[in-house]
């Protein structure tokens, strides 16, 4: 989901007179509330399509709140830092996220120029649950970034529920929920990234375990599911939807550009599978032909991509708060203790080898079993499988040699 602060847009409104004060002060009279218009203010759902950036995959949602009679109209958005510090603070769980505000044409400028579509779907609330509804998001704006943001229970959709639900008079009851609402949250991971499959690949390699739970369902509604949902809600008070009319298309999605076009041709299943035929022959080359650079080469093109890996899980599983990144299963093969051992002993490589290909052989084993396992990780690890074996045996050999020649240099000199 997309994370963009508006600083100078959040600005600008905090200098603005709030709607809710200007209605506070015409609601002054004990049946001031009654006597508002019933379009003196406007709620309505803003919801912005996915992107292939994997903070911006499940789409994005926002409240967007008019005023006509003070010709005030803003978009309130719950946002988290995407530069350098705010990654960084991301990946350690540290994020702090809270809502921002923004006038609308600014809001949905940037999302034209970013080519993608927002839709807008009007709120079915009362004048004075729009009022309180504005008067909330006016506290949420002066709190600020206050809440632990975590991707699975704490972003955008979940926090725009909680802001409208927080002024209804009664419970919401939901009477159909799309199917991955019912499954856990890989499995509605898994659903929404679909057109796109490298952050697919991205959170399937980060999230653990944790991520089979099943949780509230609530915490499962994205912006992509959350209209359809709503417009068949209603409350249980008086049987009223949530939301009403039909949905109108504020700005359109661009076309798919011609990189967008090629990210989807070469999948991460493409190209791990490109990349496994690729080491196969190097190493038959190797072992065949006796090629050496080519295959010095592919060994340190794999070893630069496992400690990467290997420094990143391990910094997740050990030292992050993020959400489902406790435990990780690609943590038994992509980690540094295979590098530390052959750093101290060169003389262990053949044990170090022969471990890794068993927790490589395992895990593959597991694919069909375990849910964070899937075929593009596979592909890749059989990579790394071709290579270590192919050192294992090297190593082996090596150390024969060893064997065979080190009695000849004790060989005792005649007196």
């Amino acid at each position: 989901m997309t994370r963009l602060i508006h600083t100078l847009l959040l600005t600008m409104l905090l200098l603005t007179p709030s709607v809710s004060r200007a209605a506070s002060e015409a609601a002054a009279a004990p049946d001031s509330l009654e006597q508002l218009k019933p379009d003196y203010i406007t709620a309505s759902l803003l919801v912005v399509s996915p992107a292939a950036e994997p903070y911006s995959l499940f789409g994005h949602c926002a409240l967007r709140l008019q005023c006509p009679d003070h010709k005030m109209d803003y978009c309130f958005t719950f946002e988290t830092p995407t530069d350098a510090k705010g990654l960084y603070d991301f990946f350690r769980g540290k994020a702090m996220g809270g809502f921002a505000a923004a006038p609308t044409p600014a809001y949905l400028e940037y999302y034209r120029n970013a080519g993608r579509g927002v839709a807008q779907h009007q709120l079915n609330l009362t004048p004075k649950e729009k009022l309180m509804l504005w008067q909330h998001a006016d506290k949420e704006i002066v709190r600020g970034g206050c809440y632990r943001y975590n991707y699975l229970h704490t972003q955008c959709a979940s926090m725009v529920i909680d802001l409208i639900t927080s002024v209804l008079p009664s419970p919401v009851g939901y009477r159909q929920l799309p199917a991955q609402t019912n499954g856990s949250f890989r499995d509605q991971m898994l659903t929404e990234s679909a057109p796109y499959p490298w952050s697919r690949f991205f959170w399937q390699t980060i999230m653990g375990p944790a991520g089979d739970e099943t949780g509230p369902f609530e915490h499962k509604l994205t912006p992509s599911t959350l209209p359809e949902v709503w417009r068949q809600a209603t409350l249980s008070s008086d049987n009223r939807h949530i939301i009403s009319g039909d949905s109108e298309t504020l700005t359109t999605t661009a076309s798919v550009s011609s990189a967008s076009i090629w990210t989807r041709l070469l999948t991460p299943t493409v190209v791990f599978s490109l990349l496994l035929i690729l080491v196969v022959v190097i190493t038959f080359g190797q072992w065949k032909w006796g090629w050496r650079r080519l295959p010095l080469f592919t060994d340190y093109l794999l070893l630069a991509i496992y400690i990467i890996l290997a420094l990143g899980l391990t910094a997740l599983v050990l030292l992050s708060d993020l959400e489902a990144t406790q435990w990780n299963w690609y943590l038994l093969v992509f980690n540094p203790l295979p590098l530390l051992l052959w750093a101290v002993r060169r003389k262990w490589l053949p044990v170090i080898c022969a471990a890794l290909l068993v927790a490589i052989l395992s895990l593959l084993v597991l694919t069909p079993i375990v849910a964070q396992l899937d075929l593009p990780h596979a592909l890749l690890m059989a990579t790394f499988g071709i290579r270590t074996a192919s050192s294992y045996k090297e190593s082996l050999m090596k150390n024969k040699e060893l064997t065979i020649t080190f009695p000849k240099t004790l060989k005792p000199q005649k007196a």
